[in-house]
């Protein structure tokens, strides 16, 4: 996605270190931009660059060698944080063991400015957003939502780069993919197409972007791109019949499947060659593809008439299995002994053996079911009428599947109008629970295999999350041995960079000064707070705040009914907006409303644009009980 030049940005640090047995090259640079690069050179010691500001952007890269014979280590587990260098708790500096013990203790007095081991849970917006939540951050009132990316249109599909560095995402109003940078969260790129892109996956070598689309009635426009993921060009594509189209791969990667539902057809491509080798007419409406690499064959569901063909690598038929009509999504499990086929209109799931396509089970599921996600150990069955999740042990699929059902949210998905095709689950970083979005709540549940129900939700605070993915932030081995990653510097000042790894046990702590950032514009207005509640209050009960506005010099107070109150739970929550009323007095207003639920909240006020007041830092507060 990025463009080179020859000449290379310098680094604010170049250092390297030897610690038990291992060489380590660490470097900070500016983050490469359109028409810039980042060069690695025989630099040592200390990059004389100027310093970077807060608020920028820098890319971190480690390259870890083994002294003995200078083999780069892959796939070692390395921590990063950056955090002030004088701690806030002591006033003192830290020892490097002491800094990463207190943060690998995990205190909330503890946490860095910038923890680069954790991840995001994505989610994919109703209202024309990718939202990224930091789930770690759900106490003291802050929001859990780190960056929102405005996609300038409403999205249908999305598929991430292997490294957790692209997220590419459909919109078929806009007739684009839009290119989000996972590190930076900025679009880096908008590509345009002929039709509306509605299905989008990666190769198996994550090279090229394959992008089907729909087109205008009568079937113009209807085709699939083939896009390089480096640059955003078309390499290659075609015309397809039309209809919905779903995309698989061979499991080496040589053959492309794409099928046109209304047709029943399945081109097969090449994809070394970009060109179809064949097209198989089915007949039907071809729903879901499914390749099992076991059995080098390719699975192609007819939900009109219930059949399922199986077909061998190049596209010929081996065999049809008739099950009922209305048949759904398929999906192979992990370890590729089943085929799982669900079937909304019967409520019901098939239990296929993917050896030779005997049925061996097929359990109710409530609801209408239309979405499978698997774990390591379960796989799990969304419905669209209700809001209990079915989940069923793998290993069970082979004798009697045992059913579990645990609760997400008040209703069912299907209450929510045009859902995308991305899913609304994804797996949690463990691979022993799952993301599970729900829109009607505007929340995103955490469910931990062996409990009941979902432990934990993450609101989102304004969006309504239709899909759900998960995206790692820490640093990604993006070449053998060499370890990188980018993030926003947050604060000015002297900061340490603490660094760790288990196997060997490495403490390598590096300090390193940020220069303040763009002085901040002026607010154009400033508030006051005049009177507020000197105790508790029970719940339900009307509650009032008086506030002055004031416009700052030369500024005019905008109209107050593009102000709002923001009432936000300490513990995290969807924020209530209560309207700010006019009284006698000029520039003085009113704020009333009423908690149902119990605890402690803070009161901002905002204008419509998100403007915070010069006394943003200091919200009333507000206890209910």
């Amino acid at each position: 996605m990025l463009c080179s030049s020859a000449q290379a940005a310098e680094p604010y640090l170049d250092r390297s270190l030897e610690s038990e047995g291992l060489s380590l090259r660490v470097r900070i640079e500016p983050e490469p931009t359109e028409g810039s690069q980042t060069g690695v050179g025989p630099r040592r010691g200390i990059a004389a660059a100027a310093a970077p500001k807060a608020g920028d952007t820098v890319r971190l890269s480690i390259d870890i060698e083994r002294l003995a014979d200078g083999e780069a280590l892959s796939n070692l587990g390395i921590g990063a944080w950056l955090d002030r260098e004088t701690s806030v708790m002591s006033g003192a500096v830290p020892a490097c063991g002491q800094r990463v013990s207190a943060i690998l203790g995990g205190g909330l007095m503890q946490r860095p400015l910038v923890d680069l081991t954790g991840y995001y849970v994505l989610t994919l917006d109703a209202e024309g957003s990718v939202s990224a939540l930091d789930p770690a951050v759900q106490f003291a009132g802050r929001t859990s939502l780190y960056a929102a990316v405005q996609l300038g249109g409403v999205p249908f599909d999305w598929v991430k780069s292997g490294d957790d560095r692209w997220l590419f995402v459909a919109l078929p109003e806009r007739r684009q993919v839009a290119v989000v940078d996972l590190q930076t969260f900025k679009i880096r790129q908008r590509i345009d197409l002929s039709g509306k892109p509605t299905r989008l996956a990666l190769q198996p070598d994550g090279q090229v972007l394959w992008v089907a689309q729909r087109g205008e009635a009568g079937g113009e426009g209807e085709r699939i791109d083939l896009i390089a993921v480096g640059d955003g060009r078309r390499v290659g594509g075609m015309a397809l019949a039309p209809g919905h189209h779903e995309i698989a791969f061979s499991d080496e990667g040589r053959y492309g499947y794409v099928s046109s539902r209304d047709t029943g057809a399945v081109a097969v491509i090449d994809n070394a060659s970009g060109q179809r080798l064949r097209e198989v007419e089915l007949g039907g409406q071809l729903l879901s593809l499914a390749y099992l690499p076991g059995q080098s064959s390719l699975w192609a569901i007819d939900g009109e008439r219930g059949v399922v063909h199986r077909l061998n690598a190049q596209g010929a038929q081996i065999d049809r299995i008739a099950l009922e009509p209305g048949l759904g999504p398929a999906r192979a499990t992990p370890d590729g002994r089943y085929v799982l086929i669900v079937n909304p209109s019967q409520h019901r799931l098939h239990v296929l053996d993917a050896a030779d396509g005997a049925v061996l089970h097929s359990p109710t599921i409530s609801g209408r079911p239309y979405d499978l996600f698997f774990s390591r150990n379960y796989v799990y069955v969304r419905s669209l009428d209700i809001e209990q999740l079915a989940m069923i042990g793998l290993s069970s699929l082979g004798d009697a599947p045992v059913l579990q059902y645990i609760p997400v949210g008040a209703k069912g998905i299907g209450a929510t109008p045009a859902l995308p095709v991305a899913s609304s689950m994804s797996e949690n970083m463990e691979g022993a629970g799952a993301f599970i979005a729900a829109p009607g709540e505007r929340t995103v549940y955490h469910y931990m295999e062996g409990m009941n129900a979902p432990d934990s939700g993450i609101r989102t605070y304004g969006h309504t999350p239709l899909a759900v993915a998960i995206s790692r932030r820490g640093l990604r081995e993006t070449g053998r041995g060499r370890y990188t990653t980018s993030f926003k510097v947050p604060s000015q000042g002297r900061m340490v960079l603490a660094l760790a790894t288990e196997s060997p046990r490495v403490r390598e702590c590096l300090a390193w000064t940020v220069a303040a950032g763009a002085p901040a514009k002026e607010a154009a207005w400033s508030l006051q707070w005049l009177e507020q509640p000197a105790g508790g209050v029970r719940r339900g009960q009307a509650v009032e705040f008086l506030v002055r506005l004031s416009a700052a010099r030369g500024a005019q107070v905008p109209d107050p009914a593009r102000f709002s109150a923001w009432v936000v739970s300490g513990g995290g929550g969807i924020a209530q907006q209560w309207p700010l009323l006019p009284t006698a007095r000029a520039g003085e207003y009113r704020i009333s409303g009423r908690v149902d639920a119990p605890g402690g909240y803070y009161v901002h006020v905002r204008d419509a644009a998100g403007s915070a007041t010069r006394l943003s830092a200091l919200p009333a507060s507000l206890i209910v009980e």
